[in-house]
């Protein structure tokens, strides 16, 4: 018996999610589901109250903390939704229910799937029912590319569910995951720089799957990527309208490897040859001027992921502290640079206060005391927590009512206060100076920026007067691009550091 489409890639969605763990490093978007264990609740810690914004294609819904944001993307999703009804030949007969979040821990509180939802995915399209739900992290860019790959995927369903309809295939498979959201990717934006990272490390050292081994990554972020640079391949090659004609010929055949051997006159084999030579020829002139990491340096950690390290000498040892994912659940780590064994220092994902480190996203950092200052998710906010080296044991805890994430610690140089990243209801991410004294202005917020900018990875200058840090303020922000900017405590102003269409992040002071 053959299963309908939607049913196939429903299902197909939470088996996968269930089987592959799904790492998503930039948050980019993501259709799947979470699969969780029969037996637990997703847990809601916030009322919303939400109000309705209606456009031509859309229904919005937003909670009145984000109506500014809601503004914004009601005109973000009516010129994609013309883009896309032009690039698919397509329309839709019925508004889209555009549900919005001002953070992802309000996200993954939605009732629209009872799916548990995790930090990998950064928004999901609902099409039982034809939902599309986004958090918002407080990029504009990062939003309207997440808004985009979501509407690519209401097109898309929406033309292949009616070509199979108008040829009377009601139990057809449709296409395989791997091409949905290689498209909803390749019609989101340009390739990110991450996703650049990948593919060139993949190709460099002889571990790119060709097209008919695709199942062998199904549902990962590596499948989502590969999909994306083999359909780049095919557009180039072949034209961006054999991309359409791979969904209007859907209907000749229950197997997508006929489908695009009628439509491309090629098998998977001739295809994958013709797109790993392309991307041969783009990777391999960049070893005339370069090395790879592993000729040049010395390898400090090896299992499993490992983001944010920060230096600190303790007890005459130089010491490396860093996030990891080594064991299945993600700590922080202490290693001496002179080699030895991981300790664990903080052990996350196993009780109610460090639910999630935000691994990937927020730096850690420690003081000339010694104290180590890091943020977790506890309950329905983020909680900035600040650990004793010496004492091994938690001194402060902070979270704040209007502040629902917070990121990237970054401590003064005489470790009196710490500057950060927040992100209110709004939606919108600032810069914070928090205090930490024994007087009763222990905790007071300092808000140094106020606008919808993306501001974040903030670093302290040594001599304690000024603050450097990453934000999309500029020309090209709308298209994700990052300068670094200097904010003057003195003269509490903000200066220009670098100019550019780039993405310049992390900045840290000699």
């Amino acid at each position: 018996m053959k299963i309908p489409f939607e049913k196939t890639l429903f299902i197909s969605q939470c088996l996968l999610m269930f089987l592959t763990a799904v790492i998503k490093p930039s948050g980019e978007a993501r259709a799947q589901y979470y699969y969780d264990y029969f037996g637990t609740n997703k847990v809601h810690y916030t009322n919303f109250d939400w109000k309705i914004l209606e456009t031509e294609h859309f229904e919005i819904y937003y909670y009145p903390e984000m109506r500014d944001l809601a503004e914004r993307s009601a005109g973000m999703a009516e010129e994609q939704f013309m883009e896309l009804q032009n690039r698919f030949n397509h329309t839709l007969l019925k508004k889209v229910p555009l549900i919005l979040y001002s953070s992802h821990l309000h996200f993954q509180q939605t009732n629209v799937t009872p799916w548990e939802l995790p930090e990998s995915i950064g928004g999901f399209y609902e099409f039982f029912k034809g939902r599309v739900v986004l958090p918002s992290d407080g990029s504009t860019s990062h939003f309207r590319r997440v808004l985009r790959h979501e509407l690519v995927h209401v097109f898309a369903t929406a033309k292949v569910n009616r070509i199979l309809s108008d040829h009377r295939k009601f139990n057809h498979p449709g296409p395989p995951l791997w091409f949905t959201e290689g498209l909803a990717e390749l019609w989101s934006g340009e390739p990110d720089h991450q996703a650049e990272m990948v593919m060139r490390d993949a190709v460099i050292n002889g571990k790119l799957l060709p097209v008919q081994e695709f199942y062998k990554i199904e549902g990962s972020y590596l499948m989502y990527k590969y999909g994306e640079s083999f359909l780049n391949f095919v557009s180039a090659v072949y034209g961006e309208q054999s991309l359409i004609l791979l969904m209007e010929n859907i209907w000749k055949s229950d197997v997508f490897e006929k489908v695009t051997e009628l439509t491309l006159g090629k098998k998977y084999e001739a295809l994958s040859r013709e797109w790993h030579y392309a991307l041969k020829k783009r990777y391999f002139p960049e070893l005339d001027n370069g090395d790879l990491p592993s000729a040049k340096t010395r390898a400090l950690t090896e299992k499993g992921f490992h983001s944010k390290p920060v230096y600190f000498r303790r007890d005459d040892v130089d010491e490396l502290y860093y996030v990891a994912n080594r064991d299945g659940y993600t700590n922080i780590y202490r290693q001496p640079l002179s080699g030895g064994k991981p300790e664990v220092v903080i052990a996350g994902e196993r009780s109610k206060d460090f639910e999630t480190f935000h691994f990937f996203k927020s730096k850690i950092d420690i003081s000339v005391n010694g104290d180590l200052a890091f943020v977790s998710k506890s309950g329905e906010k983020d909680v900035l927590y600040v650990y004793n080296l010496a004492d091994r044991k938690i001194t402060h805890r902070y979270q704040y009512a209007d502040l629902s994430g917070l990121a990237s610690p970054s401590w003064s140089p005489d470790g009196k206060a710490i500057v950060l990243s927040g992100l209110n209801f709004a939606g919108n991410s600032d810069l914070y100076i928090l205090s930490i004294t024994a007087g009763p202005d222990d905790g007071k917020l300092d808000k140094l920026t106020n606008d919808f900018y993306d501001d974040k990875e903030p670093a302290w200058s040594p001599d304690g007067k000024m603050i450097a840090f990453s934000s999309d303020r500029n020309v090209n922000g709308l298209y994700g691009k990052y300068n670094l900017f200097v904010y003057d405590l003195e003269l509490r102003n903000l200066f220009v550091l670098t100019s550019g269409s780039f993405r310049d992040e992390a900045p840290a002071w000699s």
